[in-house]
């Protein structure tokens, strides 16, 4: 009895020895995934600016005169270059008829696996009839504003090729990771709202004050990464170091100027981006990112040159002339 006993306490504890390594070769295969994922996703859009001399635009991806409503995402005119086409042409013949690209749109809402990060359970997200989850979004640069310091905008007259990435493509972000999945009262995956004064003047430090969860925090269908067909919902800024809170002005959702999403994921300290050459790097939360306590004075169009945030501010910025290291 006692030689059982023993054998079974050895058992007991080589399970116990062996189920973290498990865990991790796990999880290191699901970031393998979700960094393969987030690169087809930068080769596509490559291969759309070789075709069209732009990259994709997160805003009104037909002209005017075919397709009225203006907030489709860049994700719809990626369908055709991920072996999505019918998926693009239903979605544009519904849009041809006047309809919206989120309320009850059966295209819009069902998983694109691309689009998901395999660490990011999105079957925890909530889910309703304007959208479904997704991971990858868009870069708007360093500012908590729609100026164009990036490389997308909402402007629908804009557009960037990769001639005016001119601080280098294997230094400029493209695509970077949002978690969507939302865990009570935390800053992942959910946004925090009315914080007061967050706007491109206001200095980071006030919403990195919401990093305990504190306040109220949306953690619905209305938070990060709900709609990827939506390009209200598709943007990120590098304004705030990965896993930092997303914090908005109002009391609701990307609401006017004081937007800010954050890159996040769940992989342990940091996310996955996707440079504008097509590469994937893995960023650090601990990147530099400038002080927190400094600010942008003047309006937002007045915000020019270096990047105040540090290496991850220049990551985001297309043209701010700041020398940053690819390795």
């Amino acid at each position: 009895m006692v030689e059982l006993l023993v054998v079974i306490a050895i058992i007991a504890v080589l399970i116990g020895l062996m189920l973290p390594a498990v865990q991790q070769a796990r999880e290191a295969a699901r970031r393998t995934g979700c960094t393969n994922n987030i690169k087809q996703l930068a080769l596509a859009a490559l291969t759309f600016e070789n075709g069209c001399k732009y990259l994709p635009k997160n805003t009104r991806i037909w002209p005017a005169t075919e397709v009225h409503n203006p907030r489709f995402s860049y994700l719809v005119a990626l369908l055709p270059f991920i072996e999505q086409q019918s998926k693009y042409d239903a979605i544009y013949d519904r849009a041809k008829a006047g309809r919206t690209p989120y309320t009850g749109n059966p295209q819009c809402i069902t998983i694109v696996d691309v689009y998901l990060c395999p660490s990011d359970d999105a079957s925890l997200a909530r889910k309703n009839s304007y959208g479904r989850p997704f991971n990858y979004h868009c870069n708007y640069g360093d500012i908590i504003a729609d100026v164009f310091r990036g490389v997308f905008t909402s402007r629908e007259t804009l557009t960037c090729s990769l001639g005016a990435i001119t601080d280098g493509l294997s230094t400029t972000i493209m695509l970077g990771e949002v978690v969507t999945r939302t865990d009570s009262n935390s800053p992942l995956g959910g946004v925090a709202l009315e914080v007061s004064g967050w706007n491109h003047n206001a200095a980071p430090s006030l919403c990195l004050a919401r990093a305990d969860g504190s306040g109220t925090w949306i953690q619905s269908e209305w938070s990060v990464g709900c709609r990827w067909a939506d390009r209200q919902y598709t943007r990120f800024t590098t304004v705030l170091p990965p896993n930092a809170p997303t914090c908005v002005s109002s009391t609701g959702p990307y609401v006017g100027e004081g937007a800010s999403i954050t890159a996040s994921s769940y992989h342990a300290g940091g996310a996955n981006v996707a440079m504008c050459d097509g590469s994937v790097r893995f960023v650090l939360e601990t990147i530099d990112a400038g002080s927190p306590n400094d600010s942008i004075s003047g309006s937002a169009s007045a915000y020019t040159g270096p990047s105040l945030w540090g290496v991850w501010g220049a990551m985001g910025s297309r043209a701010g002339r700041e020398v940053v290291f690819a390795d």
